[in-house]
């Protein structure tokens, strides 16, 4: 860099012997005067003023002062500044006037810009231009001769016979060169003629004049030895002539094909640089190509908003104004094809010179000229890269069955040493021309180009396989050109198929990258100019056509519409299943339809359906996230129930797809907190995982048989489970759903997550708002249950469980880091032990390995160890329900329910019926399929029933082996009991009914075993206080597992109170049997004295469960009737609590401000409450108390009859008064019924149509009432204000009247309840025959309205007491009262007809 120092003039002329460093000072000086700066005019001054002494004292130096001005003139003039300029003008001037030197004045008159000279006055603008180019022509175009008609005609002549004549072979380039330049310089001939004379020689041997520009741009023209004599001898020229001499020709002549392949011929070889040649013609380029593709957009977006719109209007102005700008178009467009500079290019494309020609112009305008011309430069884009893509194929893709092309190119030819990007080179070699043709939409015309990409590409992957080393170029082609072009290509399977088998090499987060950009996107991107117009369109015909589709598609023709269906989805799929998508949020009644509808969409539309799933789950469109819960906050929203079945039956139904995208979704959810979505694993795993047996969940709900079935194995769960229903799952799903689960530690990662969940979802911290207890409990619940299932569904025989325990943390990191609770942690065991393996039934008693036994005393408590053995907490954690306990009778059930359905099928078979099964499914299975189907169930369950005998037998006797090392104390039963219970009893009841139930066998084995040191009257004397203190903070599914542990063990105990012959045989000769006494020894337990235990341990959890009763929160009242519930017929066994929980069973159904759920599961159990106290299970009530009340009841039930009774006579009096007051007598009512009586029926009827179809609608009260959910008769006994609605005259057309039972029976039998809602016709004391078609079928509701929903007559209330007359009972508006007598069969169909 110069420095800011200004050298001297002694320096400079000391310098002038050597003329470079001379040079460089004065170039220093003339930099130092011109810098720009704050004191430019001082600098100025001083550098003047140093090269005026310099050319005052030397005059030699005139050279390099006329050199320095120079450079610094062009440099100031490139950089435009203007104070610089300023500065320069004032040194030279200072300069001139020094001397007066001419010869000076004229050098710098030839070097120096005008507008400088004019400046310093050394001529004006215009002088300067006429002198420079009267010295131009002196120097380049003035012939220097003597004799022009002899000389320059004899030189001329020869040199065009030369160049005319035909080459010698032998004759080297060198030759002809030199042999041109000798006659230049023999005659003195003008270069430039010469090389215009070479032009035209060319012209005439490239022989395109009798060729149009389409022939002439096909094929490049054959370079022959006369053709490398010429472009030799052109070479020879200086390059700036030949720039000049075509750019004279294009400005002078007419743009003919032979001018403009000259042209290119020459351009194609460097010698002419066709961006030098764009001031010669006559329009912008750039402009006009692009003031034409926005006319293009503007005219294509029109045409995509018209496609969806009906337009009514004529019209007339639009028309006119769109007609006026497609006239625009076409000149602009016309002009574009004309223009020679754009002709060459595209010639030079042809001749497969694209390199050399792309830099000519942006990007953008090449985009824009191929749309504009698809034909012309999108045709010649595409038409290049066919011709490199085929070296490639050769390379890479064969032909089965058929011979590979012989090729002298080899992969090594492509790629460097290390195969790792040949895709990425692969996609270098072509990506470029082709993205320019994406806006144009040429690729529709060039399918065979697309499918050679796509098969290269394909095969490159498969032998060089590079999941992450793709190229950005690579992601960007894939996303801007693969994956758009296929829109072009509408219901071609074939495409879609070429394009997936490129997309299945990729992982799933790549796919759905290139999926998300994979849209042109809505209305409002339309101002996006760079977005394709085919592919706008593409997308609204689509989106119209499917909508199409969705309306007219049912069960019915689901065939023949998921064909339509698939060839839309073939080129659009992602508007196609987001279309789709929104349907089934909406109507979740859809979603076996469109599973169904997807059976002919190709791989790559199954894959985009996927990720569409995933969109939908994680947001809505536009980006916004919707809420998963709905308005109460508690219950999951109806889009995402629907998303989450559609989920399962679509995987179940194409095991196929790729889910591990989705399940990675649930991974990212759960370590974020987040559980909402575990309703979509519940499904994945119960429908296409075939594991729906697995889910208890609610455990409440769980039947006696249920819970036993739960014990055996995994047929017997199938079948207890389902009551006997088979269920319809695909085993390929499962043994992908498994694969996919196993990969990477997938499975085990959500377990640990899981585990976590709970007590992140419970002590939230995040300073949000405070959740609701309902939700909190649901989502806990929910986390355990699908936790469940996904052990079970891991550990089964089906799953491979190498996979899982290889990426199994240890016990301490599971403890420790992960920070799991004890009970959280022995759900691992599965994975250790070998539970569940079926197979492997040796009689050893599984244990946890050393390893983990070393952690023993880390999971557990440390004072239990005091008490509790290493060998108990082993053997407890290390088995489950099945280990320990035979469920004989479930097994015996099971196998004798399915072989009397295999004999009642073959019966079937041989009387020749033929029966569909499952209809309602609609599938329809032979009876010979059916019974091979259960006859395998059948020996299957017995297969294993025999098996687990075994096995059990096997793990009892290991366990009574050990058992004597289980308790470390035989003179504490107290401690020993709370250690057993806080270590391993308790926390484990909490996890699933499995484990409730496990825990309570396990405590009973041991009494069984009369383990040393364990008293089970100490044991349970602990249980009961521990479970009563733990229902004021635990959720509903943990309640209802307490309940299932309690219910078991209350059963054992409730037995050995009531039943003294058990007790005994249970209990003497027993060493557990022993309790601590108030002096602190050890007794033995009479039946005495274990029935006042027994009370009180009765009267802890009554006050527990009335106190849950009472409480205000909703969750002690919900955990209170969970455990009532499961408890109903071994508990309460005293009336004097069982009365006081139907008093408060009555409070909570009359209070409204309740819960709705809490009333309702109220009323259902005061009805089983009501009825295990009729069956006698209050085994202590009084029996005259007990006769008392029945007696009191069957008087009441009377009274109620008798007033039934009169009510009737009642309605039939006014009937008669409401039709002898419209002028009905019987005459016209018997005419009205005969018309629509079926033929053969009696004229006599009861009633008339109408007066079943009257009366007020229906109540909810009422709905339960009839259905039993809410207990009448304890509300009707203590006074409950409700009233009642009468019975209709014709619904007593029912089965329970059939049979002659009486109203009081019924009463009686129903728990005293009110027999409003099916009362006996009377006429005259006798019941009608209800004959041919008005003869109810078995089982079917007294009628059906339009909808097919069955609905009863509104009944009038019966009266609460004795005090209740008639009177004010005829103070009630009438039913009848103001409606028209007609029939209202006929008052309906006129209804529907208007």
């Amino acid at each position: 860099m110069m420095g800011e120092a200004l050298p001297t003039a002694a320096a400079i002329l000391k310098a002038a012997s050597k003329p470079s460093e001379c040079e460089a000072l004065l170039l220093e000086v003339m930099e130092y005067g011109t810098k720009n700066c704050d004191s430019i005019e001082k600098r100025s001054e001083q550098a003047g003023a140093v090269l005026r002494q310099v050319w005052e004292k030397s005059s030699d130096l005139e050279a390099a002062l006329v050199n320095v001005f120079w450079l610094s003139s062009s440099m100031i003039t490139t950089v435009g500044n203007t104070e610089s300029t300023k500065s320069l003008v004032g040194i030279v001037h200072l300069v001139v006037q020094v001397k007066n030197r001419p010869s000076f004045w004229g050098k710098l008159q030839t070097n120096l810009p005008p507008t400088i000279l004019e400046q310093v006055g050394l001529g004006s603008e215009q002088e300067l231009l006429k002198k420079m180019k009267v010295h131009n022509t002196q120097v380049n175009y003035k012939q220097q001769k003597y004799s022009l008609l002899q000389e320059e005609s004899e030189g001329y002549s020869k040199l065009i016979s030369f160049l005319a004549s035909k080459p010698d072979s032998r004759q080297l380039s060198d030759v002809a060169r030199r042999k041109v330049l000798c006659l230049i310089g023999m005659f003195e001939l003008d270069p430039n003629r010469v090389l215009d004379i070479t032009w035209n020689v060319l012209e005439s041997t490239l022989d395109i004049s009798t060729l149009n520009l389409e022939e002439a741009m096909s094929k490049a023209p054959e370079v022959t030895p006369q053709l490398s004599r010429l472009i030799d001898i052109i070479q020879e020229f200086p390059s700036d002539k030949l720039q000049a001499l075509v750019a004279f020709k294009v400005s002078t002549e007419k743009m003919s094909p032979v001018l403009l392949g000259t042209i290119a011929f020459l351009a194609a070889r460097d010698l002419i640089q066709i961006g030098g040649l764009d001031q010669s013609f006559p329009n912008d380029v750039k402009a006009e190509t692009r003031e034409a593709y926005k006319l293009f957009w503007s005219n294509g977006r029109r045409q995509v908003k018209n496609i969806s719109k009906l337009s009514l209007g004529s019209g007339t102005q639009e028309d006119e104004r769109v007609a006026g700008i497609s006239q625009h178009f076409d000149e602009t467009i016309g002009m574009l094809k004309k223009n020679p500079i754009l002709r060459v290019m595209l010639m030079l494309i042809h001749w497969g010179h694209w390199n050399k020609v792309k830099s000519l112009l942006p990007r953008i305008i090449w985009g824009d000229l191929c749309a504009l011309m698809p034909k012309t430069f999108g045709d010649a884009l595409c038409n290049d890269s066919s011709k490199k893509i085929l070296p490639w194929k050769a390379a890479f893709v064969s032909s089965p069955g058929l011979t590979a092309p012989e090729s002298n190119c080899s992969v090594e030819d492509f790629v460097p040493e290390k195969l790792d990007n040949v895709l990425n080179t692969f996609v270098e070699a072509i990506a470029d021309p082709l993205s320019l043709t994406l806006r144009s939409g040429c690729m529709a015309s060039h399918g065979v180009l697309y499918s050679q990409i796509c098969r290269t590409a394909a095969a490159i992957l498969e032998k060089h396989p590079a999941r992450d080393s793709f190229s950005e170029g690579t992601i960007g082609f894939f996303r801007n050109f693969l994956l758009p072009s296929v829109c072009l290509f509408p219901s071609n399977p074939a495409v879609a198929t070429e394009l997936w088998a490129v997309l299945k090499h990729l992982p799933y987060s790549i796919r759905y990258q290139l999926y998300k950009q994979w849209t042109a996107s809505d209305m409002r991107s339309f101002q996006d100019l760079e977005l394709p117009v085919w592919s706008l369109e593409s997308e609204a015909k689509a989106s119209k056509e499917i909508r199409y589709l969705l309306k007219r598609l049912s069960r019915e023709n689901v065939r023949e519409m998921s064909r339509q269906i698939a060839k839309v989805a073939h080129s659009n799929p992602l508007t196609v299943f987001g279309t789709m998508l929104q349907q089934v949020e909406s109507y979740d009644n859809l979603v076996d339809v469109m599973v169904e509808s997807q059976r002919f969409v190709n791989p790559l539309g199954s894959d985009v359906l996927v990720y569409c799933l995933l969109n939908r789950f994680t947001a809505a469109p536009g980006g916004v996230d919707r809420s998963r819960l709905k308005e109460d906050g508690v219950n999951v929203s109806q889009w995402l129930q629907s998303l989450e079945t559609f989920t399962g039956s679509f995987f179940t139904r194409f095991p196929h797809v790729e889910l591990r995208g989705m399940i990675c979704y649930l991974l990212r959810r759960l370590c974020d907190g987040e559980v909402m979505e575990l309703g979509l694993l519940r499904t994945l795993l119960k429908v296409g995982g075939g594991f729906a047996f697995a889910d208890y969940s609610p455990a409440a709900s769980l039947s006696t048989s249920q819970l036993d079935g739960r014990a055996g194995w995994e047929t017997l769960q199938r079948q207890t489970m389902s009551f006997g229903i088979e269920e319809e799952f695909s085993a390929n799903a499962a043994t992908r759903m498994h694969k996919l689960l196993d990969t990477d530690g997938l499975g085990v990662s959500i377990l640990l997550l899981l585990a976590q969940v709970q007590a992140r979802e419970t002590y939230d911290l995040s300073g949000k708002k405070a959740k609701d207890l309902k939700r909190i409990g649901y989502l806990n619940d929910s986390s355990s249950s699908v936790r469940s299932i996904l052990l079970d569904f891991l550990t089964s025989d089906d799953g491979k469980k190498d996979g899982s325990k290889e990426n199994l943390p240890s016990f301490r990191e599971v403890f420790e880091e992960y920070n799991l609770s004890v009970s959280n942690t022995w759900m691992f065991n599965k994975f250790l032990t070998g539970q569940g393996d079926t197979e492997s039934m040796d009689g050893n008693t599984p244990s946890i390995s050393d390893a983990i036994r070393l952690c023993d005393k880390v999971l557990a408590p440390s004072p239990s160890w005091s008490y509790i053995s290493t060998e108990l907490f082993d053997f407890f954690a290390s088995n489950t329900l099945s280990d320990i306990y035979y469920p004989k009778e479930a097994y015996s059930s099971e196998i004798s329910r399915v072989n009397k359905e295999v004999s009642r099928h073959k019966s079937r078979d041989r009387m020749g019926v033929e029966v569909a099964l499952h209809a309602q499914q609609g599938n329809q299975r032979s009876d010979a399929s059916e019974v091979n189907r259960l006859e395998l169930v059948a020996k299957n369950l017995q297969r294993d029933s025999d098996a687990q005998k075994k096995h059990v037998n096997a793990v009892l006797d290991a366990m009574r082996e050990k058992s004597k090392e289980f308790f470390c104390l035989t003179t504490a039963p107290k401690d020993t009991a709370v250690a057993l219970l806080q270590s391993c009893t308790f926390p484990r009841s909490l996890q699933s009914p499995d484990d409730a139930l496990y825990s309570a066998h396990f405590a009973f084995q041991l009494h069984a075993m009369d383990t040393p040191g364990f008293s089970t009257f100490s044991y349970l004397d602990e249980l009961i206080p521990a479970i009563t203190g733990s229902l004021f903070g635990c959720t509903e599914g943990e309640a209802a597992n307490l309940a299932i542990f309690l219910w078991e063990t209350w059963k054992v105990s409730n037995k050995w109170r009531y039943d003294e012959k058990s007790f005994e045989e249970d209990i003497s000769n027993k060493a557990c049997s022993g309790f601590l006494g108030q002096d602190g020894e050890s007794k033995v337990m009479t039946h005495k004295e274990f029935g006042v235990l027994y009370s009180k341990w009765h009267a802890i959890l009554g006050n527990t469960l009335l106190a849950c009763l009472q409480s205000s929160e909703y969750m002690h009242t919900r955990a209170g009737l969970v455990v009532l519930a499961r408890l109903c017929g071994v508990f309460p066994t005293r009336p004097k609590l069982g009365n006081k929980l139907l008093r408060i069973l009555n409070q909570l159904q009359e209070n409204e401000s309740v819960r709705a759920d809490i009333r309702a599961s109220s009323a259902a159990y005061a009805t089983m409450l009501l009825r295990t106290r009729d069956e006698g299970k209050w085994v202590e009530e009084d029996a005259g108390a007990a006769k008392a009340r029945k007696e009191k009841d069957r008087t009441a039930a009377a009274k109620r009859k008798r007033k039934m009774k009169e009510q009737m006579q009642e309605m039939d009096r006014d009937s008669a008064k409401i039709a002898e007051g419209t002028g009905l007598n019987s005459g016209s009512r018997d005419r009205h019924d005969n018309r629509r009586q079926p033929r053969g029926h009696s004229n006599s009827r009861p009633e008339r149509q109408s007066d079943r179809r009257r009366g007020p609608k229906r109540t909810n009260d009422e709905d339960n009432v009839e259905s039993g959910e809410i207990n009448g008769v304890g509300r009707g006994r203590q006074g409950s204000p409700s009233r009642r609605l009468p019975p209709s005259r014709d619904s007593g057309r029912d089965s329970r009247w059939a049979r002659g039972e009486s109203a009081a029976d019924f009463s009686s039998r129903q728990g005293d309840r009110r027999p409003g809602s099916d009362s006996r016709h009377r006429d005259g004391g006798h019941d009608h025959d209800r004959g041919g078609a008005w003869k109810r079928d078995e089982g079917r509701p007294a009628f059906s309205d339009s909808r097919g929903k069955s609905g009863k007559r509104a009944r009038p209330s019966s009266p609460q007491d004795d005090n209740d007359t008639r009177g004010e009972r005829s103070k009630r508006a009438r039913v009848d009262e103001g409606r028209d007598a007609s029939p209202p069969r006929n008052r309906r169909r006129r209804n529907t007809r208007n």
